[in-house]
């Protein structure tokens, strides 16, 4: 859905501080209708018709396993509901565990302004979004541990699968590996086929579980 009128609510739970109340200032200067909340999760009635057609933010200061009870604790409640997770550190176990629950959107606290309205808008349009910064960081520890992951691929595809989860666009990665965006394209479709995936978001959580798994 494209953002005409401030019309998508945005829910942040979270303690009160600059951080925070920056993130809050932000989206509404892009049109959000955006609160910060220091509500706590146990306590909130997730029927609330406040909640209607919102997208709700909030913090991994929680255990992996809080973060999942929470997200399903939402869902079990008002069913599907797009969900932001913000990291405060590169903890690849809490974005993994976020994505399992059904999380939307995977965000870093450092990323810039323009990551975080980027996330946002993704997500009110339908579609799921990760930081490249946390992509980033679940591919430093080297192709090594991805070798049962990346077994069918070629050397090529390879390349490809990395800049694609790495937040390449076709076009980028045709540039950066010197050759034809249909080509790229062809490359991708042969990944998905043999990893037997529908998309690169499948790709991104893919190479999240391989990590988690080393």
């Amino acid at each position: 859905m494209e953002l005409q009128e401030p019309i998508e609510k945005v829910w942040i739970f979270a303690p009160t501080s600059l951080l925070w109340s920056g993130i809050e200032a932000l989206l509404r200067a892009e049109r959000f209708r955006a609160r910060l909340t220091d509500g706590d999760f146990q306590t909130v009635d997730w029927n609330d018709p406040r909640f209607d057609d919102a997208i709700i933010i909030f913090g991994a200061d929680r255990p992996d396993q809080q973060i999942a009870e929470h997200i399903q604790m939402i869902s079990d409640a008002r069913g599907p509901t797009p969900i932001v997770l913000v990291l405060s550190q590169d903890d690849h176990r809490a974005a993994l565990s976020a994505i399992a629950a059904g999380a939307s959107g995977i965000i870093h606290e450092d990323d810039d302004a323009h990551s975080m309205v980027t996330c946002v808008r993704e997500i009110a349009r339908g579609r799921e979004w990760v930081s490249q910064s946390v992509i980033s960081a679940a591919l430093n520890r080297g192709l090594d541990q991805h070798q049962s992951l990346y077994a069918p691929l070629t050397a090529r595809e390879r390349q490809v699968a990395d800049l694609i989860a790495a937040g390449r666009s076709t076009d980028t990665v045709a540039s950066e590996l010197e050759m034809a965006a249909g080509t790229v394209k062809v490359h991708l479709h042969n990944i998905y086929k043999k990893l037997a995936i529908p998309d690169r978001g499948q790709l991104i959580r893919l190479i999240l579980e391989e990590r988690t798994r080393n």
